[in-house]
């Protein structure tokens, strides 16, 4: 499987926390992604990017407007 970086992201769009995840493709990443960052703690993720050696492959919106 390829190896990601995912990097949950605070109101400035700064990285606040950062994991290597194993996934099979990049929709799963983002899933695993996000249920990382819904588990910060206050204030909590604004944002994930999902990276892949030096290319970033995925950046989100806010996810607290994300219902």
């Amino acid at each position: 499987m390829p190896i990601f970086r995912a990097y949950c992201l605070d109101a400035n769009g700064r990285i606040n926390y950062g994991e290597d995840v194993d996934a099979p493709d990049l929709e799963r990443v983002i899933d695993v992604a996000r249920a990382l960052c819904a588990r910060q703690p206050p204030p909590g993720s604004h944002g994930i990017e999902i990276w892949q050696d030096k290319t970033c492959l995925y950046t989100s919106d806010d996810l607290r407007r994300q219902t």
